[in-house]
């Protein structure tokens, strides 16, 4: 009889036995073991249980046969015989055969079901597509290079020669595509790759070359494109080393690229010739840009850009440009070779200078150039016939035949003025036939001249002289004055200053037909009697000397006694002051009336009236004469030992006798 410790120990090795069957937990995932095993009764026990969960797709034994679902048509790679639930709205079973997908008849049989139709004809297992959207397909055999193409005579889809074809190169591969011309073939060099060839009789032999439309064109340049056109050319040979391409022609006909580095553009046009790097010429014929970079031509005929960068033609006809960022908008036969300067319209200008950031804007045969000045820039024309300008910095606004040859002049306007050598800083307003030969100076009129060095010259009228001696100065508002000398003006008609051989200072003459004979002089004429100059006026002037120790000195006008005329009579009013250079101040006045005549040359003094002395405890006097001459001598006697000085103011009335 078994003992209660058999009893366990029989018990302790049955659950043993049940763990190792069945696990530790064989609940697991349930609550309890027996829970499991009333789920797992129910689901044999009913035929609508959910069926335990599997891989899509399921294996069947272990021979690789499959069942699967999914939506579409199946394109799973199967062994055949395995089976496809299709599971979209197009339900469906498929089986695989010969490593294609078949679907099963509606009935559930094998292949051979299918019924083919439209642009399909053929069984489940080989089929011909016989058509494309309803329409036939010809049953001719293509041949090489053929393909596919509607025919309305065989009203039918049908092999056809191919209008381009794929070319290969030398080592076999596939990387050229060209025209399939029979009676214009073109030339695609087999050892190159990228090209594009599909124009008549043209040639394609460099690497990434496109030749579009066109006859005749050729290139040897990589990344080049021909557009279209005819006989145009992008040639490479003797190109910079280092050259990139991509140049281009865009239609017209016998225009050259040649020897360019890189990105130049011809568009349209007729011979147009480029041979500098990143350029373009836009249209036009027998335009040129030769060497050089960045430069661009517009439109036109015969334009020129030779050398140099950044230059510019917008169009015209027969322009040059020869220097950096030279600009030509428009004309005839304008030229510019002065670095950053323009033309922009008119005929036969010229910039030449070799300096820069001159302009010309309209005009014809205008003239900017350096003959005169070796640093000529910052000069304009901005209109005009025939102008010149040969000094910086200078201008001519209008006008025919002026010239400018000095630096920071401007004309105006007006014909055959003229700015010449060291005048610089000078202006002409308007006028005709104007002449300046000094710096600093101003001309408004006609047939105006001044000359020698008259700085600082201003002239208003017509036909008026400045003749300049050490600095100018001088003005003239009026006509047909003359003024010989330095700082003088002059306002009226028909007045001269001094002469050719004596330039006087400090004048200044208002009036008609008056005449300056002394530097410091004041002449007034307000009208004339005979037509002589000087004939009848009124003039004043100041006198000065000094002298040492009580001794004799002479009043004189800048160190000049005062000269008379020949058949002139004078009334003369003189005003003396004498002072001494010492403290205490002592000093004396005098005025003195003279009536006086000339002829002959001889100057004859008729009356001398001391009208008023005022001798204020002095002994001093004043002493009126002439020399044998036409001279006044105007003098302060010996008296006593003072250093003395003194100043008279002289006026006179003159009238001419005959």
């Amino acid at each position: 009889m078994a003992t209660i410790d058999d009893i366990i120990s029989d018990l302790q090795q049955s659950i043993l036995e049940i763990k190792k069957d069945i696990g530790v937990s064989p609940g697991n995932p349930y609550a309890n073991t027996r829970i499991r095993l009333d789920i797992l009764e129910s689901r044999i026990n009913n035929p609508l249980s959910p069926s335990p969960t599997v891989e899509n797709p399921f294996y069947i034994g272990n021979s690789g046969v499959t069942i699967s679902t999914g939506i579409g048509v199946p394109t799973e790679n199967r062994l055949d015989g395995s089976i496809f639930l299709r599971q979209d709205s197009q339900q469906s079973i498929y089986y695989t055969k010969d490593g294609y997908w078949f679907p099963l008849s509606d009935g559930g049989g094998g292949g051979g079901g299918i019924n083919l139709n439209g642009d399909l004809s053929g069984d489940s297992n080989f089929q011909t597509v016989v058509g494309i959207q309803n329409r036939n397909i010809s049953s001719n055999a293509p041949y090489d290079g053929q393909i596919l193409t509607w025919t309305n005579s065989l009203n039918a889809w049908a092999p056809l020669d191919s209008p381009i074809f794929f070319d290969l190169n030398y080592s076999g591969y596939i990387s050229n595509l060209k025209a399939n011309r029979i009676d214009a073939p073109s030339y695609t060099d087999g050892s190159k790759k990228g090209i594009l060839n599909l124009a008549s009789f043209s040639s394609a032999s460099a690497d990434y070359v496109t030749i579009t439309g066109g006859i005749q064109n050729q290139s040897n340049y990589q990344y080049s494109l021909i557009s279209s056109g005819a006989n145009n050319t992008i040639n490479a040979v003797n190109t910079p080393l280092n050259s990139d391409g991509y140049v281009t022609i865009i239609n017209g006909a016998n225009n050259l690229i040649n020897k360019a580095k890189y990105h130049s553009t011809i568009i349209n046009g007729l011979q147009n010739y480029i041979s500098a790097s990143a350029s373009t010429i836009v249209g036009g014929g027998l335009n040129t840009i030769s060497n050089g970079t960045l430069h661009f031509i517009g439109s036109g005929y015969g334009n020129s850009i030779t050398n140099y960068e950044l230059a510019s033609i917008v169009s015209g006809y027969g322009n040059t440009i020869e220097a950096d960022y030279g600009l030509i908008n428009q004309g005839y036969y304008n030229q510019v070779k002065s670095r950053q300067s323009t033309v922009i319209n008119g005929t036969y200008n010229y910039i030449l200078t070799t300096s820069e950031n001159c302009s010309i804007l309209n005009g014809y045969s205008n003239i900017i150039s350096d003959d005169y000045d070796i640093d000529l820039q910052y000069s304009n024309i901005l209109n005009g016939v025939q102008n010149i300008i040969a000094g910086t910095k200078s201008t001519i606004v209008n006008g025919q035949y002026n010239t400018i040859n000095s630096s920071n002049c401007t004309i105006l306007n007006g014909f055959s003025n003229q700015i010449l050598n060291n005048s610089n800083d000078s202006l002409i307003l308007n006028g005709n036939g104007n002449s300046i030969v000094s710096p600093n100076v101003k001309i408004f009129g006609n047939g105006n001249l001044i000359i020698n060095n008259a700085s600082f010259s201003s002239i208003t009228g017509q036909s008026n002289v400045i003749d300049g001696y050490i600095s100018g100065n001088n003005s003239i508002k009026g006509s047909f004055n003359n003024v010989f000398g330095d700082f003088c003006t002059v306002h009226g008609e028909n007045n001269t200053v001094g002469s050719t051989l004596n330039y006087l200072k400090h004048v200044n003459v208002i009036g008609y037909r008056a005449k300056a004979n002394y530097s410091g002089q004041y002449v007034q004429s307000s009208h004339h009697i005979d037509g002589v100059i000087g004939g009848a006026q009124y003039s004043r002037i100041i006198l000065e000397g000094a002298g040492a120790l009580g001794q004799q000195f002479y009043l004189t006008n800048f160190q000049n006694d005062l000269i008379f005329e020949d058949n002139k009579c004078y009334e003369i009013s003189l005003r003396v002051l004498i002072t001494n250079t010492t403290l205490p101040i002592i000093c004396a006045r005098f005025v003195i009336d003279i009536l006086a005549s000339q002829q002959y040359g001889v100057l004859n003094l008729m009356n001398i009236n001391n009208t008023i002395s005022t001798l204020n405890s002095t002994s001093w006097s004043v002493d009126i004469n002439t020399d044998s001459a036409n001279k006044l001598l105007v003098s302060i006697p010996s008296n006593g030992s003072d250093n003395r000085k003194a100043i008279a103011t002289i006026e006179w009335r003159e009238i001419s006798v005959i």
